[in-house]
């Protein structure tokens, strides 16, 4: 009994010391509040600054997105336009072979496997990342026949060919939509 004694005692005096702590504490807040000297800081959010965040962020890709479409649109380089000629290069085989499918069918013939390999395919910038995606707005930009886009699809393991798909079989992922969105809106 004389320990329960001990422990109740020492568990009232923990109580008082911790309600006078938070009396003391409470009473020098109310005063500082009435206090004419109080000023109340406002920081910027933590939300606000998130979203300030966000927008340079979108606004850097704005303009990375831009510039890149411009090595494209304006090629300063001699490989890109080498890109852009074996594309449009494809385009006249893809062309060509749509029309002699045609003629075989007349002819009850038909032609299995049509796919056209060539340079693109092998770039690991078309590849492998997500540039092609710069190729493929150029070209429907810059070319004539607005009735097709070319799309690289993959063979086998690291083997890809060059095809091209109606536009509106094109399916593009988010991040290609809001690419595609951009340079839309400033070209």
């Amino acid at each position: 009994m004389p320990l329960r004694a001990a422990y109740l005692a020492l568990f009232y005096i923990t109580m008082k010391n911790i309600l006078g702590v938070i009396s003391e504490f409470s009473k020098k807040l109310s005063k500082f509040e009435e206090s004419e000297n109080s000023v109340r800081v406002s920081n910027v959010s933590d939300e606000t600054k998130l979203k300030n965040e966000i927008l340079l962020s979108e606004e850097e890709r704005k303009t990375f997105i831009l510039s890149e479409y411009k090595n494209y649109s304006e090629p300063v380089t001699k490989e890109i336009e080498d890109d852009e000629e074996c594309l449009l290069k494809a385009y006249d085989f893809f062309k060509q072979i749509e029309e002699i499918k045609e003629k075989s069918a007349e002819a009850n013939i038909k032609i299995m496997d049509s796919r056209l390999f060539c340079p693109l395919c092998t770039n690991p910038d078309y590849t492998q990342t997500k540039n092609f995606i710069f190729l493929q707005i150029w070209f429907v930009h810059h070319n004539k026949d607005k009735s097709f886009v070319p799309v690289i699809s993959s063979v086998s393991e690291k083997k890809y060919c060059i095809d091209f798909i109606k536009i509106e079989d094109w399916k593009l992922n988010s991040s290609e939509k809001e690419i595609l969105q951009i340079i839309e809106k400033n070209y």
